[in-house]
């Protein structure tokens, strides 16, 4: 387990695709501590937590935030695999990257906005007439605009002279998907 850095490793019967439990470093531990003496067999948790591939997933994510694994078997009961909290953590790494990336974009693009309306090089009827549906009263803020909104804006030929940027407009509205004619 040490040697390839696993946490928890199932126990399968000696057909090899059966699980009969898991040994974790936890199950090694405990066994140790009752019997010093314990054997490979003493350290078999053989109440691991078991589940098929189709089985609801929420229900595995409890599972897994109590015990740390899940052994998961096919519709045969062999085998599949095992899923850690690590797991669970990469997956979710994966899932938020995007959104998080856009959020900070957003928030950039935002910086930009609220910056240009307080230096002046942009008024609120400009980004209204910049903008699909106008937002911006005298009373409103950039908060106020959606992150389609901000690109129209920023990328607008107007506002983007003003801007201290080095990268090329057309660019910047192709990297933001934009699909719309060069005002």
């Amino acid at each position: 387990m040490k040697l390839h850095d696993f946490s928890q490793l199932p126990v399968v019967n000696g057909g090899g695709t059966r699980p009969v439990g898991a040994i974790s470093w936890e199950s090694i531990g405990q066994a140790l501590s009752d019997d010093p003496r314990a054997t490979l067999q003493d350290c078999v948790a053989r109440d691991a937590p078991v589940m098929g591939l189709d089985d609801e997933l929420l229900t595995a994510i409890e599972k897994i935030n109590k015990t740390g694994f899940v052994i998961v078997t096919g519709p045969s009961g062999e085998i599949s695999g095992i899923v850690t909290s690590a797991d669970l953590g990469q997956a979710l790494a994966d899932i938020a990257r995007p959104f998080v990336l856009v959020e900070r974009c957003e928030g950039e693009l935002r910086r930009i906005v609220v910056e240009l309306l307080d230096s002046g090089p942009i008024s609120r009827s400009e980004i209204n007439a910049l903008i699909s549906r106008p937002k911006m009263t005298d009373s409103s803020s950039p908060s106020d605009l959606t992150f389609g909104d901000l690109v129209a804006v920023v990328t607008a030929q107007s506002v983007w002279s003003v801007l201290d940027t080095h990268y090329d407009r057309c660019r910047g509205q192709a990297s933001a998907g934009q699909r719309f004619q060069t005002p």
